[in-house]
C-alpha cells in the first residue's frame, strides 16, 4: 500500500499523507484520519468574508502588482524552490511586508 518512501517518512515523522488521507501508526496497526463525508459538511461554519477580509485583500493584491510594476513584470511571482533556495513570491513577500516582519524593496 505504501512506497518505501513514504514508510520511511511514516517511520521518521510518525505519519504520512498519502492522497487525500493522513496515515499513522498506533499500537502497530496502520489507521488513516476519518474522511470527510457529505453529511459532515453541514457541520462546518461556511466563510463569509467582512469587509475587514476585503480591504485585507485589495492591500495584498495592490502591493504584490506594485512590486511587479517595480520589476517591470506582467505578473506576479510564486515562491519555488531552486536548487534548494526557497524564492519569495510577490504575494509571500506582501504578507511579511504588512506584518512588518521586512521592508519593502
Amino acid at each position: 500500500m505504501l512506497n518505501d518512501e513514504q514508510l520511511a517518512e511514516l517511520q521518521h515523522k510518525g505519519h504520512v499523507l498519502v492522497g487525500r488521507r493522513i496515515y499513522h501508526m498506533h499500537n502497530g496497526i496502520l489507521n488513516s484520519f476519518k474522511k470527510v463525508k457529505f453529511n459532515d459538511l453541514e457541520q462546518f461554519i461556511p466563510a463569509k468574508p467582512s469587509n475587514v477580509h476585503w480591504f485585507h485583500s485589495r492591500e495584498v493584491v495592490g502591493l504584490a502588482f506594485s512590486f511587479v510594476e517595480q520589476e517591470q513584470r506582467e505578473l506576479t511571482i510564486s515562491n519555488e524552490f531552486n536548487k534548494n533556495l526557497l524564492i519569495i513570491g510577490d504575494l509571500e513577500l506582501t504578507e511579511l511586508v504588512l506584518q512588518g516582519s521586512v521592508t519593502p524593496p
